[in-house]
Parts: C-alpha cells; sequence; structure tokens
C-alpha cells in the first residue's frame, strides 16, 4: 500500500462460538442478544445450531475455549451442546474512534482505488459500509474507463 494511505489504526478481536444441539432446539427470535458477560449475539441457524458473536476487547478474551463456550451455553440456558466450536480473530475488524481519519478512495496513483470497510465513508466497519466502498470504488472506475477511450 502507498505510506501515505497506510492506514494507523488499532484492532478490534471477534470471537463467533458454534454450539449444536439437538435438531429441533431453536430459539425464540432468529438473533438474539444474550447481554452478561460477553454481550453475545446468538443467531439461530437452523435445526439446533446456533452462531454467537462476540466483538469488542473484554474479558472474554482471556477464556479458554471451552470457558468461552460455556459462557454461552449457560447465557442460553438449553443445557450442554452436543458440540462446540470456537473461532477467534484478533484483527476482525480495525477500532472505529470518533474523529478517526480514513483514507479515501481515491489515491495519488491514478491506477490504484481503494475499497473496504476501512476507507472513508458514512458506516463504521460494517458489511454495509464495505459494500457502500466497493460500490463507491467501482462507480470511480467506471467513470475514470470511460475517459480513457
Amino acid at each position: 500500500m502507498l505510506p501515505e494511505i497506510a492506514p494507523q489504526f488499532d484492532y478490534e478481536p471477534i470471537a463467533t462460538v458454534y454450539l449444536q444441539f439437538a435438531a429441533k432446539t431453536a430459539l425464540p427470535f432468529p438473533l438474539l442478544h444474550l447481554g452478561g458477560a460477553t454481550g453475545a449475539w446468538a443467531i439461530d441457524r437452523g435445526d439446533g445450531l446456533f452462531g454467537c458473536a462476540i466483538s469488542g476487547h473484554g474479558d472474554w478474551e482471556a477464556l479458554s475455549d471451552e470457558a468461552l463456550a460455556g459462557e454461552i451455553e449457560t447465557a442460553l440456558g438449553l443445557g450442554p451442546a452436543d458440540w462446540r466450536r470456537v473461532i477467534r480473530e484478533k484483527r476482525a475488524t480495525f477500532a472505529s474512534r470518533p474523529q478517526q481519519a480514513r483514507p479515501s478512495h481515491i489515491t495519488t496513483d491514478p491506477r490504484l482505488i481503494l475499497a473496504g470497510d476501512y476507507t472513508w465513508g458514512d458506516y463504521p466497519a460494517t458489511l454495509e459500509g464495505a459494500v457502500r466502498s466497493g460500490r463507491r470504488a467501482a462507480s470511480e472506475v467506471l467513470a475514470r474507463a470511460s475517459t480513457i477511450g
């Protein structure tokens, strides 16, 4: 990446705890905030499979995978899961801070246009922000291509 646009960001972790229960087990809603110490969100994937997402720094980072899955099981209140899987990503998203400078999609190199949730936009690090950034970059590519030939 060009030095003048290399982002100087801090990053936030995300963990996803997958728990498999009996196939007929369901949450009362497709998306459920569990609250508690982890602040996890549970997503009912169907057939008794739940994906529980925890984002941002917190005490949960110090827990072993087994202990973290146990915390989520307790918060769900459904008893022990048939199986568990924990996936941790230490640098899952950039830490969006108030007044934080984010690079534009336009660079000093006319051959390079940036896209991603970290570029300037109205949204923090979200899928929606990444999609809007990609559309903005694609529009710029098309605009530049129309002037070439």
